[in-house]
């Protein structure tokens, strides 16, 4: 009795020891993953639209990993508007922009729409399928970097300086100034009396052609916003097909 005992101890020891190590093995892998890739989620969302809030979900659980590798961006749509609710936070430029991937991808403007790395489009709420995409460009080694080299606030606008590794052509750079999070009541539409927060907010975009390696743009920032609630996204962009090339994130102090 007393050998079995100790067999057991052992066998137990040792799968616990085993057990430790895969787990050592997985979290190095998955280092390794994102040191080699990044993927853009760009959800293209209302909070007129009654499938939004299970794709706002999966775009939070994104937002919370807090992973440089992995940017999650809500742009809220302005065409479900008319439906009884305003969505505060859609513009038209964003709705333009989903036309672009529509027009390039061949697809229809919905939402909840979500455009991974400017090469995939999919229904937001799909979790899985999305998931196995994020996967899939996580592990792609990605060659092109840019950099955000500095953010200034002055007076109503921040001064957003970057640069690139090298120049590539027919490509753009997207400079996003995305707000963390907002807590918000729908009080009307087919949304309402929803209570919720929205994480990623995507509160202007400037698009500009790509020309010199290093350069400046401002973006409108107002005085009353509090900038540890803020970021800058940017990234690089195919503007024949769409596909993102680099991106890089800087928090706003």
């Amino acid at each position: 009795m007393k050998i079995a005992l100790k067999i057991g101890n052992r066998l137990l020891f040792l799968f616990l020891v085993s057990s430790f190590i895969s787990e050592e093995k997985m979290d190095e892998k998955t280092k390794q993953v994102n040191k080699k890739g990044f993927v853009v989620l760009e959800l293209f969302t209302s909070q007129g639209c009654s499938s939004y809030p299970p794709a706002d979900k999966v775009l939070e659980k994104y937002a919370l990993q807090d992973n440089s590798n992995s940017i999650p961006l809500a742009f809220h749509v302005d065409y479900w508007n008319y439906l009884g609710w305003k969505d505060p936070f859609s513009k038209a430029k964003f709705t333009t922009r989903q036309h672009e991937y529509a027009v390039k991808m061949e697809s229809n403007l919905f939402t909840p729409q979500l455009i991974i790395n400017g090469k995939y489009e999919l229904i937001g709420s799909k979790e899985n399928e999305i998931q196995n995409i994020v996967l899939k460009e996580l592990t792609s080694l990605k060659k092109e970097i840019i950099s955000i080299d500095n953010l200034l606030i002055k007076e109503n606008s921040l001064k957003v300086d970057y640069s690139l590794s090298f120049l590539k052509e027919n490509s753009v750079v997207n400079i996003v100034l995305v707000k963390k999070k907002d807590f918000i009541t729908i009080k009307r539409g087919e949304n309402k009396g929803l209570q919720e927060t929205n994480y990623a907010i995507v509160y202007d975009l400037v698009t500009k052609p790509v020309k010199e390696e290093k350069e400046s743009i401002f973006i409108e920032f107002k005085k009353e916003w509090s900038p540890s609630n803020y970021k800058v996204v940017v990234y690089l962009q195919s503007r024949v097909n769409g596909e993102i090339f680099s991106v890089t994130q800087k928090a706003i102090n």
